[in-house]
């Protein structure tokens, strides 16, 4: 009953902007025709994010002087909306019909400072986009990242199937008729919660980490194979299943933007001079004995490691870094021991690579996302960009 509740003092964060009003700009729509139905959902907007962000809006005709403006070599990622958006909603709305957690369809861009001069970046840049296709954790199992390479080979296996016995392009297979293609493809990436001081390492959920250079006719015929698989497999609510083998299901469903950090592409693409395993690295070669009681040994294996990341990162952002650190222990929260990893590739025949941890640091800012080593395209070798300190 009220009356016997113990009252607990309850406390609202509250953040005031250096302005109390703000506007959104666009140059070069004419809002004269539907004028009337702006203000009518102007007048019926309360508020922004959270229920306790109150505000309110109006439609203005006025010079403004923007502030911020979309541009590619920006660093400041902000959801935007584009075309098809009320399909994606009303859509979205047939999942949660208005009662389950939800986060708004969008799609990330990138705004830089208005008054900022734009000269050609030199800042090296990784051979994998921002253009991503998610999948958020709805249900099922709870896997840390140490299950990394099953989920991501079960997402293969699903798109695989969802095309049949057809072979696809190498840009998606990751496979040519002579063996594994030398080009980038698309990286099955599981993403785990680390880098908080309360991070676990539970996956949140995956990615379909698209290449730089993916021909628009590849990019098509994947996001085909992601509907066909939705089509075949989801239940109503759209909740698609991965499991195989050892793997207990998980439960995901595809979402255009999540509300979990993890699942922000911008927190693994942004730039940075220093970049730490989330998952550890897969070694091209075998750099010795990185556990022998003997320094020398010892010594030389870590210096054998650290070229061979070197080497990895060249061939990633086309830069080698000033200084890579290696480690057998996790070296960010949430990550896991490399211990706790199954054997990649963890084929017959194949011989186990050895994994490593590694804090890595350039000499100038190289915007992610960083996946390196051999396993780079099953959850391996997943870098954290982090502040330098």
């Amino acid at each position: 009953m009220p009356e016997r509740r113990t009252r607990q003092v309850r406390t609202f964060p509250v953040v005031l902007p250096e302005t109390s009003t703000f506007a959104f700009l666009w140059p070069t729509a004419d809002p004269a025709p539907h004028r009337i139905a702006l203000e009518q959902l102007c007048a019926r907007v309360t508020r922004l994010g959270h229920s306790s962000s109150l505000v309110r809006c109006i439609v203005v005709d006025c010079h403004i002087t923007p502030t911020l403006v979309p541009g590619d070599e920006g660093d400041i990622v902000l959801r935007v909306v584009g075309p098809g958006q009320l399909e994606r909603l009303e859509r979205a709305f047939a999942h949660h019909p208005g009662v389950e957690g939800r986060v708004l369809p969008a799609r990330p861009q990138r705004y830089r400072s208005a008054s900022k001069v734009v000269a050609p970046s030199p800042m090296a840049e990784s051979v994998f986009s921002t253009d991503w296709v998610l999948f958020e954790r709805v249900g099922g199992s709870r896997p840390v990242a140490s299950r990394a390479t099953d989920l991501s080979r079960a997402l293969r296996g699903a798109l695989l199937e969802a095309h049949g016995d057809q072979d696809l392009p190498e840009t998606l297979s990751g496979h040519r008729a002579s063996g594994p293609t030398e080009q980038a493809h698309v990286a099955f990436v599981p993403l785990p919660f680390v880098g908080h001081e309360h991070a676990d390492g539970a996956i949140m959920g995956m990615a379909l980490v698209l290449p730089c250079e993916l021909p628009r006719s590849d990019r098509e015929l994947l996001l085909r194979l992601v509907a066909k698989w939705e089509k075949d497999r989801s239940d109503q609510r759209g909740n698609l299943t991965l499991a195989g083998g050892t793997l207990p299901p998980f439960v995901v469903r595809r979402v255009d933007v999540s509300a979990k950090a993890a699942l922000d592409p911008s927190r693994w693409c942004r730039a940075s001079t220093r970049f730490i395993t989330a998952t550890p690295i897969a070694l091209d070669k075998n750099p010795g004995k990185l556990r022998s009681s003997q320094p020398g040994t010892a010594n030389k294996a870590a210096q054998e490691a650290q070229q061979s990341i070197s080497d990895a990162c060249l061939r990633v952002v086309g830069t080698r870094p000033s200084s890579v650190e290696v480690s057998l222990a996790p070296l960010v929260p949430g990550a896991q021991h490399v211990r706790d990893f199954l054997p990649w590739p963890g084929r017959t025949g194949r011989t186990p690579r050895v994994r490593v941890h590694a804090d890595i640091r350039f000499e100038a800012s190289v915007r992610g996302p960083l996946l390196l080593g051999a396993g780079r395209y099953f959850g391996l070798g997943l870098c954290l960009p982090v502040e330098d300190v």
